[in-house]
């Protein structure tokens, strides 16, 4: 079962980290400037050039790796609590009583 959940993490994360590069990329190059004064005669010009290289998408593709293994493992700790630890102790899966108007246990066909 392990796996298989870390399988479907990480396709999903591929999928994800990839389109997520791509996406990246197409901004390799872009340009905004700003002109910024705090009063007269103080104006400065600040320019950001974004630079999208292997470096960057290495960094992209490894943080994909990471999430997608935690993913997996969460999904396996999550199967994991079901399966053995509430199917011993079916209280820990029982939900907590919450009261209602009295209207709306009259709605739900009274007290029992």
């Amino acid at each position: 079962i392990l796996i298989s959940f870390m399988l479907e993490s990480l396709a999903i994360a591929f999928v994800g980290g990839v389109v997520g590069c791509m996406l990246g990329y197409l901004a390799n190059g872009f340009e905004a400037a700003s002109k910024l004064s705090s009063g007269p005669g103080s104006a400065k010009d600040i320019t950001l050039k974004m630079v999208v290289d292997y470096q960057i998408i290495a960094t992209g593709l490894l943080f994909m790796a990471v999430t997608g293994v935690l993913r997996g493992l969460i999904l396996y700790a999550a199967q994991w609590w079901a399966q053995y630890v509430v199917a011993r102790e079916p209280a820990l899966a029982a939900p907590v009583p919450v009261s209602m108007p009295t209207g709306e246990v009259a709605r739900m066909g009274g007290e029992r």
